[in-house]
C-alpha cells in the first residue's frame, strides 16, 4: 500500500505545481509580448524628436498648434516590384484639453500600382487637422485618399498649415527615407486601430477611445508614456 501511495502523492504534487508554473510562464509571455509595442513606441518617439527638432525643415509651429491628432509609424516598410506594398505599426495621439493623449496603437497597410522596384524603410508622420477624421478612424478602418485627402506637409517655421475648413480636413504626411527607393504614395493606404496591442499595453478590454479620450486604462510602460511626454514637450518648445 505504501508503495502505491508514494507515486500517488508525487503525482498530486506535480498536478498542484503545474498550474503555478503555467501561470508564471503565461505572465512571462505577456511581458514578452509587450516588448513589440514598447519597441514601436520607442522608435516612434525617436523619430518624433528628430523631426520636430529641426524647425527650419520640420513640421510648422502653426500646424502643431492646430493639429487634432498625430500618427507616427517608424520603419514603415515599402517593398515594390511592379506593385507596391506598404506595411507598418505605429502610435497615435490626439490633442485634448490638457495637451496630448496617451498613445494608442495603429496598423498601416496598403498598396499601389506602378513601374517601381526597390525596398525602403521610412519613418512616416501623419498630421490630422480635423477631429471628424480622427473619429472616423476610431469607428473603423480608414483609407487615405478616400476617407480624407492626404498631401505632403509644408515645412519650416513660417509655413502655413492653412486656416480654411478644407485645409483643416486634410491629412498631412511627412516621411524620412532610410533607403534607396524614391517617393511615396499614400493614397489607398489603410489605417486601422490595433486593439490587441492596446489591450496588451493598457489592460484587457481597453479600447482606443479609452486611451485617447478617457481615463479607463492601466498605466503603460514608461517607454510608451515617453511618446506623450515628448510630444507635449516639443509642442511647448515650438510655441516658445
Amino acid at each position: 500500500m505504501k508503495k502505491l501511495l508514494a507515486p500517488f502523492c508525487a503525482l498530486l504534487l506535480v498536478l498542484a505545481i503545474a498550474p503555478l508554473s503555467i501561470a508564471d510562464d503565461y505572465d512571462k509571455d505577456k511581458k514578452a509580448d509587450v516588448s513589440d509595442e514598447v519597441d514601436c513606441a520607442t522608435e516612434a518617439t525617436v523619430a518624433l524628436k528628430e523631426v520636430l527638432a529641426i524647425p527650419e525643415n520640420g513640421i510648422p509651429q502653426e500646424m502643431l498648434e492646430e493639429a487634432a491628432a498625430i500618427i507616427v509609424v517608424p520603419d514603415l516598410l515599402k517593398a515594390a516590384l511592379i506593385a507596391g506594398i506598404k506595411n507598418g505599426d505605429g502610435v497615435m495621439s490626439v490633442r485634448n484639453a490638457s495637451g496630448w493623449s496617451h498613445p494608442a496603437f495603429v496598423d498601416v497597410s496598403g498598396g499601389s500600382v506602378g513601374l517601381q522596384a526597390g525596398v525602403e524603410s521610412i519613418d512616416l508622420i501623419l498630421v490630422f487637422m480635423s477631429e471628424k477624421h480622427v473619429k472616423k478612424l476610431l469607428n473603423g478602418e480608414f483609407t487615405l485618399g478616400a476617407d480624407a485627402s492626404v498631401a505632403i506637409g509644408p515645412v519650416g517655421r513660417q509655413a502655413s498649415a492653412g486656416t480654411s475648413e478644407n485645409a483643416k480636413s486634410a491629412v498631412y504626411a511627412y516621411s524620412r527615407s532610410k533607403g534607396a527607393f524614391a517617393g511615396i504614395s499614400l493614397d489607398g493606404s489603410k489605417i486601422s486601430i490595433d486593439q490587441e496591442s492596446d489591450e496588451r499595453v493598457y489592460g484587457a478590454g481597453t479600447t482606443a477611445n479609452d486611451v485617447l479620450y478617457g481615463t479607463k486604462h492601466g498605466t503603460p510602460p514608461q517607454q510608451v508614456e515617453n511618446f506623450k511626454l515628448t510630444l507635449n514637450d516639443m509642442t511647448k518648445k515650438s510655441k516658445s
